[in-house]
């Protein structure tokens, strides 16, 4: 994910979860647009976070290279995959036969780390 603009669009459990996989990672920029956001998403200190209180947009992810359609309204984020181009990668949480992609489960348990899907 090194240089990638990231766009998650919803601030749920999932897609928290899913930001703080991403704030591990060397990217170029992450936007969150949520109507509502968990509290959680403020206590975030990340320097290359912007988060919007707004309806999506497909306007949104115009210069996204990886995209996360975490709301709760699958049409939304139905609606968020066709927006896509070709060259965006898409992770449709709620269908995976609709992601370009989608994150292993990561268990840490002390020095030792488990990755399943």
């Amino acid at each position: 994910m090194s240089d990638k603009r990231v766009v998650v669009i919803g601030a749920g459990k999932v897609a928290y979860r899913k930001v703080q996989q991403i704030i591990k990672e060397d990217i170029q920029s992450l936007v969150i647009i949520s109507k509502k956001f968990l509290p959680e998403f403020f206590e975030i200190e990340y320097p290359k976070i912007k988060l919007f209180t707004k309806c999506y947009d497909s306007e949104d992810i115009k210069y996204a290279d990886i995209i996360f359609a975490a709301t709760d309204d699958e049409d939304v984020n139905h609606l968020i995959k066709q927006d896509a181009k070709r060259y965006q990668l898409v992770n449709h949480i709620g269908d995976k036969a609709q992601s370009d992609f989608y994150n292993m489960c990561e268990i840490k348990y002390k020095d030792i780390s488990i990755h399943f899907r």
